[in-house]
């Protein structure tokens, strides 16, 4: 954002900081009883970290980041109210990664749905779960994908490359199953492809992938994972996978797939703990245990 500079915090700054840590802790954290918040709170749970700020061109605090340097650990980050959607927590984020070595982590909350989602838009992993004081958090790690990556809802505007992506990852899967017509399979794939839910993975900004997970009151179902045949075996779809197991995790669910009988893809699937429950003339079905 224009005028905006990021710098470390001073001792001067922590007054207005711990009045902006109460604020959205009051007002954004729905979960826990408002009145347990204090202003003594920031100076208690930032001690020993390196803060950095955000702040606007008329000196106008816009959000702070603390980290834990030994660790890359992200403790807290903030965004003043009316600041939100405008790139501060992107440029705090964005600073840390020029000043330390990754992968960096951190804790969110499961209740907190917009941080969620903001950190899984940029790249962020959720690789475990726990609980604190009885409330649920996941465990979220950066870096663990290439540089750039980040991941939006699919559009009708990504029509041709979903079809692109299914002839290369697909195709020999298909036509060893039930044999390949293109025409035929390109109008049924048009007329009948579900993008709900569907998320597009992207480096940089470059369709690389789809990914779509439905959430079910005893289960989660992994619909789809396919990675364009240039970004395989990096560890991609591997943290992705992992990524759907932590989400089931910490809902106790167990997770679901079924895969073709001639994709290899199965043995990702038995190295990260998924059973074969069942099958069909054509597919595998596997169930990961919570």
């Amino acid at each position: 954002m224009e005028g905006m500079r990021i710098r470390e915090a001073t001792e001067a700054d922590h007054a207005a900081l711990a009045e902006l840590f109460l604020r959205v802790r009051r007002e954004s954290f729905t979960w826990a009883d408002p009145a347990a918040f204090k202003v003594e709170d920031f100076a208690e749970q930032t001690e020993g970290e390196v803060i950095h700020l955000a702040e606007g061109g008329d000196g106008e605090l816009l959000g702070f980041l603390s980290v834990w340097e030994p660790e890359s650990f992200v403790h807290h980050l903030f965004v003043a109210p009316g600041w939100h959607g405008r790139g501060v927590g992107c440029a705090l984020l964005a600073d840390m990664q020029w000043r330390l070595p990754g992968p960096f982590r951190l804790k969110c909350v499961a209740a907190n749905e917009a941080a969620l989602g903001f950190y899984r838009r940029l790249g962020w992993i959720a690789t475990g779960h726990g609980s604190a004081d009885g409330t649920s958090h996941y465990v979220m790690e950066w870096g663990l994908l290439p540089d750039g990556f980040a991941r939006r809802m699919a559009t009708q505007e990504d029509m041709s490359f979903l079809w692109e992506l299914h002839v290369l990852t697909m195709r020999d899967y298909v036509e060893q199953t039930w044999g390949w017509e293109r025409v035929w399979q390109e109008e049924n794939f048009r007329a009948k492809f579900d993008i709900a839910g569907l998320e597009i993975l992207e480096i940089e900004g470059r369709p690389i992938g789809a990914m779509a997970v439905k959430e079910e009151v005893e289960r989660l179902l992994l619909r789809q994972i396919e990675i364009h045949p240039d970004w395989q075996e990096l560890g991609i779809g591997t943290a992705l996978v992992g990524e759907v197991i932590a989400r089931a995790g910490i809902r106790g669910l167990p997770v679901h797939l079924q895969v073709l009988k001639v994709n290899p893809a199965r043995m990702l699937y038995e190295r990260m703990g998924f059973l074969h429950v069942g099958e069909t003339a054509t597919h595998f079905l596997m169930h990961r245990p919570p």
